[in-house]
């Protein structure tokens, strides 16, 4: 589990994000559905797990709800 911060939402689906804590470089959010209640504005913090650890293109995804932590 990781946690970048939302940049912007995409305009075919999903958000830009970037994980200053980890330095890399923008990503894209875009595998599975965000929780509920869950803020994706700019700036928001979310909660998601690396889906492609590329260094230059990173992609994340939502976590699935029926695994646990």
């Amino acid at each position: 589990m990781t946690r970048p911060s939302v940049i912007a939402a995409r305009p075919k689906g999903g958000f830009n994000v970037q994980d200053l804590e980890l330095g890399r470089n923008p990503g894209a959010l875009t595998v599975g559905s965000p929780p509920p209640n869950i803020d994706t504005n700019p700036g928001a913090i979310v909660d998601v797990v690396a889906h492609n650890d590329e260094a230059k293109t990173p992609q994340y995804r939502w976590p699935d709800p029926r695994k646990k932590k």
